[in-house]
């Protein structure tokens, strides 16, 4: 054998990489071009085509989060702003939210687009266009009994069933041929202990031959409630053979699960996991149907693994990974939700609570050194409750890093964010000097109104808090000419969120008002002397000083807004 052979070395540099994760996705192999393409984004991270390309990929791969966030990156920087806003339109369409992709189609026709990238815009809404009209109530009586039941889902997972109970009645009074509406109505009993009263509506949504797959579902369900497999499994059988759409199958997937139907289960799974290879709930469906069927956690961590490809930064498919091969996996603790289990949802809880109880400058130095505890913002911004996400977003918002502002930026596009985390987002950011119009969605001008409105604010506050913001604002205005009553309802509503204890030692109203708006002075470089305010407000200077030390180490502690764990 030559010992010098004349071989030309080959280079695989990221081009080669790129080229290599193309012939994948058109071979199919989506998960392996992704695996390419983030390498290739490594190896050349100043090439922003390839950027472009990760992003269409994690879009084909049932991650428009991640997608978005790329996109968004790249807007801030001033690159592709058209072929961006396009493709953050298509990632809404997927996330349904439909009303932001036309915003962002309609900005990106006012950028100065290309005639081709125009083009596909304009085809674009216009399939928006037809799609909600063909979808739209066909009268004002349809859309108004739609919007009633929706009101009605609302209360039931908020825990109002009383208050669902009575949307789902009038519904029903105003046209009782509503299948889907009796059989929630039927689960809503139930979830009253009404038995008797809830198989009826069960019996009565699934007569006439029904075939609406959600009608069938919510039925089989309350027929499973009540330990009647033989109905529940006949209702699961009609359903499947109603060739329900992927929502639908999902739905379904989901109560054969729970009805114990587990090899029916696993071949809706397959059938749909046809359609959508990439679907992280549909694989966590899979792994927790094969530990159900006894296969072991090495069978059902093949579809964790896969997920993990798919999104490394996937906290909850990591957990499951970790356990399958430490041999801690409890196959009853794993459900077809897609979420750890609940000893770990606590665990987690607690673990962040305890990181976010100093105050933001503390933890902005635990979020530049601790990836796991970056993590965990993360996963908190994935599900749970309502109070975990503001703790997160307050967070992300108070912290001067570019990691930090990307997660967020990407955040408030999520159509389920809210539009009231958004106001809160972006007045946290101009309260540390920041400018908001970074972080805010593209199709929002951080210069139209943005800031926080006080109204809305103290809506959810009594007559008292509503009085003391006034108080703070009208001697402000008055001594110092500034108008702070916004900014002050927030930082009143941060505080009441941020106390630890139900008692609130902040007891004296003038006393209170006149440490907000020493608060507010501060944050704005303004220096008031005490004694001054304590005139103007009419208080005790010994208590104001208390009350300002109290109110601002209240406000430092960011953390403290994830409260309790129960």
């Amino acid at each position: 054998m030559n010992p010098n052979p004349k071989v030309v070395p080959f280079e695989r540099g990221a081009d080669f990489i790129r080229q290599r994760a193309m012939k994948n996705f058109r071979d199919n192999n989506i998960v392996e071009a992704l695996e390419l393409m983030r390498k290739a984004v490594e190896t050349s991270p100043e090439n922003d085509d390839y950027r472009l390309e990760l992003a269409q990929l994690l879009c084909d791969a049932c991650c428009p989060a991640a997608s978005s966030q790329i996109l968004l990156d790249m807007l801030v920087r001033g690159v592709n702003t058209d072929e961006c806003l396009y493709g953050l339109a298509i990632n809404q369409l997927n996330m349904n939210n439909p009303e932001a992709a036309r915003k962002l189609l309609h900005k990106c026709l006012d950028e100065g687009s290309s005639e081709e990238m125009r083009g596909q815009a304009e085809q674009l809404l216009g399939e928006i266009d037809m799609y909600e009209t063909l979808n739209r109530p066909a009268t004002r009586r349809m859309e108004r009994m739609d919007s009633m039941t929706d009101a009605a889902c609302e209360r039931m997972r908020d825990g109002d069933v009383e208050g669902a109970v009575r949307l789902f009645e009038r519904v029903l009074r105003m046209d009782k041929n509503q299948q889907d509406v009796r059989a929630l109505l039927a689960m809503a009993y139930m979830m009253q202990d009404r038995r008797e009263e809830a198989l009826g509506q069960a019996e009565a949504a699934c007569m006439n031959g029904c075939k609406s797959v959600r009608a069938l579902c919510v039925s089989a369900q309350v027929y499973n409630m009540a330990g009647m497999e033989g109905r529940t499994r006949d209702l699961l059988e009609r359903a499947a053979a109603a060739e329900p759409d992927p929502l639908e199958m999902r739905m379904l997937i989901f109560t054969m699960f729970e009805a114990g139907m587990y090899e029916a289960a696993r071949t809706a799974a397959q059938e749909a996991l046809a359609e959508m290879p990439c679907d992280r709930q549909l694989l966590h469906a899979m792994a927790a149907i094969a530990l159900r069927l006894g296969e072991g956690a090495e069978s059902a961590a093949q579809y964790w693994k896969r997920i993990v490809r798919i999104d490394p930064d996937d906290t909850i498919a990591a957990f499951y990974c970790r356990a399958a091969q430490d041999g801690t996996l409890d196959a009853a603790e794993v459900s077809c939700e897609y979420q750890v289990p609940r000893k770990e949802v606590m665990a987690r809880y607690i673990a962040i609570s305890e990181k976010l109880s100093g105050d933001l400058f503390s933890v902005g130095n635990i979020w530049q050194e601790d990836a796991e505890f970056r993590s965990l913002v993360s996963w908190c911004l994935m599900g749970g409750e309502r109070r975990f996400h503001e703790a997160a977003v307050t967070l992300l918002a108070s912290i001067d890093d570019p990691r930090a502002e990307s997660q967020l930026r990407e955040y408030l596009m999520r159509p389920d964010s809210g539009f009231d985390m958004t106001i809160r987002a972006a007045a946290m950011y101009r309260m540390r000097g920041g400018d908001a119009g970074r972080i805010l969605p593209p199709y929002i001008d951080s210069e139209d109104g943005i800031t926080p409105d006080g109204e809305d604010v103290l809506d959810t506050m009594g007559v008292g808090h509503r009085q003391l913001v006034m108080l703070a604002s009208e001697v402000l205005e008055r001594s110092y000419g500034v108008d702070a009553y916004d900014r002050l309802a927030l930082m009143w509503d941060m505080y009441r969120r941020s106390r630890r204890t139900r008692m609130d030692p902040l007891v004296r109203t003038e006393t209170a008002a006149a440490a907000l708006a020493y608060c507010y002075l501060e944050k704005e470089s303004v220096k008031p002397r005490l004694e001054r305010l304590a005139v103007q407000y009419r208080c005790n200077i010994r208590q104001l000083r208390f009350f300002i030390r109290h109110l601002s180490a209240t406000l430092e502690k960011g953390g403290a807004a994830f409260g309790s764990v129960d």
